[in-house]
């Protein structure tokens, strides 16, 4: 189920509805911190323009973020970027897309993507470089995407994607995400649907064993030597 998160017009109310006054404390430290290393510079991009290099940023943060980890969207793959690089664009000649990118010294350290559609934020992906973790810079650009969402008249934040800890932060409710499969119904497509509905069954549980989703992410991929 997906978390999801009511937004209005007064962004202040609900970040400190959402926040307590000691998380909101740290994001100043943090964000303090990060400021002395250099010149920080939150983005928003928007049109086809923007987006081209803001896209180019994501993929590269992404790559960093899961090098050694088991990353399976294939989000940084060749294939997988290509895809969403194109379906992004293509949303964006009719306004959807939006990337938030955080820059230090103008080199991207962290983003979060979404789909602006009907007052509905839907997806928030997010990613950063490791290498600034301890500045929080993941948790900084999603605080602004959110804020730029509900900036923007978005009535509600659809995350999508696995229950993850930050996702439960913020969410007022948790929805069913529905999955659409559509294959011929013959006894070969029946036992196919079968097979992925069973598959994604299983994987439900998975996602809800925070043991399996240890050995899954952190083990080391196994590579030619």
């Amino acid at each position: 189920e997906a978390p999801v998160l009511d937004l209005g017009a007064d962004w202040e109310a609900i970040y400190k509805d959402k926040l307590s006054s000691k998380h909101r404390s740290e994001r100043r430290r943090h964000r303090r911190r990060l400021e002395e290393l250099g010149v920080v510079d939150v983005s928003l991009a928007r049109a086809p323009n923007e987006l081209v290099p803001a896209l180019e940023d994501t993929v590269r943060v992404h790559a960093l973020r899961w090098n050694g980890r088991r990353e399976t969207s294939g989000f940084s793959k060749p294939i997988g970027s290509a895809f969403r690089r194109a379906a992004l664009l293509r949303l964006a000649h009719q306004d959807l897309t939006r990337v938030v990118t955080l820059r230090l010294d103008q080199q991207a350290i962290a983003f979060a993507i979404y789909i602006l559609y009907e007052r509905t934020a839907y997806g928030v992906t997010m990613g950063f470089d490791p290498q600034f973790a301890a500045y929080r810079p993941g948790t900084e650009t999603l605080l602004c995407a959110l804020e730029a969402a509900a900036n923007e008249g978005a009535e509600r934040v659809e995350f999508l994607g696995a229950d993850s800890p930050y996702k439960r932060t913020f969410a007022d409710r948790f929805e069913p995400i529905h999955e659409g499969i559509g294959l011929a119904p013959t006894l070969r497509g029946r036992a196919a649907v079968e097979a992925l509905t069973r598959g994604i069954r299983v994987r439900r549980r998975l996602k809800r064993s925070r043991t399996a989703r240890r050995i899954f992410y952190h083990v080391p991929k196994l590579g030619r030597g």
